[in-house]
């Protein structure tokens, strides 16, 4: 589950800042209260919250998404945009229990990356950290490991065509990017990312053969992951699509499995692809227009040798393929790598920059700003650009205009206590859409308030019904109906099993 945001991101620090109004006072100096009871932490009065004005991109500088990636902090570093759809990072610890993974504990999968030091002792691991290659979901923070869907690698020599190796000295991570270079073939890798959309840049050595693989089968491994069942299809030379569907603490509204589909542009033409399955070398050639099935699929794409690296656009969608593309090509649709990047930076900076803080280190400040980083990345918008959705039943629904956006990754057993409260008071509008839409998923759509829910799957995870807590602080702050949110949280105090046949047994609390 994930660590308690706010309270947490400042654990073991002390703390010398300046914060008001008063709310926000309170607010943050329980939060530390909470975090370091050994320390004799003074707050003064003095942060603000900007009401209008130019968005302060300085703020960028003191967010580090490296930080919460050793240890137990299951966090990830790759690229993300405030509540995106699309989370593309690298994926180096899996839970698959061999080779580099041996004799870990399958647990620090959670984000699909772990960086293995022990900072306390000065055990240190910065060369050839293994890596699969970089997928398009993951979660944040959390006890439990799912997602790491639609792998990409590049590679030179088919023999890294299954994990390269980086080292640490030539990883960068910043809000909306990642870069780093693979050993393997001195290749450089750029991440970069809109709510539906990643974006690869990939630069290859001179001379070397400038090859790609989109890998449908892998899957984070904890928690019973498993892929069921991949389509791809190479449309055209620059095209590719496909489908993933895969099981594991996610299990699908129908516990059947869930799915995420995707459609790919490459600014290079495909010069040979070949179709391979499992971890067996590609033999089969891929033909233009040709749907393949199987439960664990990639495609093996070579764009020959050349001076210009390969770009690819990746849109993703929870509905169709069809969606994939229309995400695609409302949010990238040319290759513009840089403007996506300052658009991604634009997006953090004018979140972030909604709490002003004076006082304190450059340290204490990126802890803070980092924490605040972590706890805008979910919930995040599961929907299309054209508002369909998959409701928490497998139903595809429509958006119309003006309704309430749908949002997924709710860890409401630990964010109650300070997420969504914090919201309240640094984006009350924020606040309220992400309650309306607890509402809406229990009184029109699940049938009860959801508890750990994570792309349109129930986990049933944790106890009791933390939901009504969020409802309950925005009722007391004037934010949304009483009488609705009353509704929504006695359906889920009073529940027996059999009143709700809808629900998947496994998906109930106990």
């Amino acid at each position: 589950m994930p660590l308690p945001p706010v309270a947490s991101f400042l654990k073991g620090k002390t703390m010398k800042m300046k914060f008001a109004p008063c709310a926000l006072a309170i607010a943050v100096a329980l939060s530390l209260a909470g975090c370091n009871s050994d320390d004799n932490t003074q707050i003064d009065a003095g942060t603000s919250i900007p009401s209008v004005g130019i968005v302060d991109m300085s703020v960028l500088k003191f967010v580090d998404p490296m930080i919460g990636t050793a240890a137990s902090g299951h966090t990830f570093p790759g690229a993300v945009v405030p509540a995106g759809m699309v989370q593309l990072s690298p994926d180096t610890f899996i839970g698959s229990k061999t080779d580099h993974e041996s004799g870990q504990n399958e647990w620090h999968s959670a984000s699909g990356y772990w960086d293995s030091s022990n900072y306390e002792t000065g055990e240190i691991v910065d060369t050839d950290v293994a890596i699969y290659g970089f997928s398009h979901t993951h979660l944040s923070g959390t006890g439990a490991t799912d997602l790491g869907d639609i792998l990409v690698l590049p590679y030179s020599d088919m023999n890294d065509s299954l994990i390269n190796a980086f080292d640490k000295a030539n990883e960068e991570a910043s809000a909306g990017y990642y870069k780093t270079k693979l050993n393997q073939g001195n290749i450089d890798v750029e991440l970069t990312t809109t709510k539906r959309v990643g974006l690869h840049k990939y630069t290859f050595a001179a001379g070397a053969e400038r090859n790609v693989k989109f890998d449908l089968g892998h899957t984070l491994l904890n928690n019973n992951g498993e892929s069921l069942k991949n389509k791809i299809e190479l449309i055209d030379e620059y095209t590719i699509r496909g489908r993933k569907s895969s099981t594991g603490w996610f299990q699908g509204q129908d516990h059947q499995g869930q799915d995420i589909f995707f459609y790919a542009k490459f600014n290079q033409p495909v010069a040979k692809a070949l179709l391979g399955e499992a971890e067996n070398e590609p033999t089969r050639e891929m033909r233009n227009n040709a749907v393949y099935q199987g439960d664990d699929l990639t495609a093996y794409l070579n764009f020959g040798v050349g001076e210009a690296p390969i770009e690819i656009r990746v849109g993703i969608s929870p509905v169709n393929w069809h969606g994939a593309q229309k995400n695609l090509e409302a949010e990238a649709p040319t290759f513009e790598f840089a403007k996506v990047k300052s658009a991604a930076e634009y997006a953090w900076a004018e979140k972030l920059a909604k709490v002003k803080v004076t006082g304190g280190t450059d340290a204490e400040k990126t802890n803070f700003y980092t924490g605040m980083y972590h706890m805008m990345i979910a919930p995040i918008e599961f929907y299309d650009v054209d508002g369909r959705y998959v409701d928490m039943l497998g139903t595809v629904r429509t958006l119309e205009e003006g309704d309430i956006p749908n949002y997924s990754i709710y860890s409401t057993w630990d964010t109650f206590r300070a997420v969504h409260p914090f919201w309240t008071i640094i984006d009350p509008e924020q606040a309220t859409l992400y309650a309306k839409d607890l509402i809406r998923k229990s009184n029109d759509e699940f049938g009860m308030l959801p508890k750990w829910e994570g792309h349109g799957s129930e986990t049933g995870t944790m106890i009791g019904y933390p939901s009504t807590a969020i409802l309950g602080d925005a009722v007391t702050k004037g934010l949304i109906d009483a009488e609705e949110a009353l509704q929504a949280s006695v359906k889920s105090a009073r529940y027996r099993p059999h009143d709700f046949p809808q629900i998947h047994d496994a998906s109930l609390p106990l």
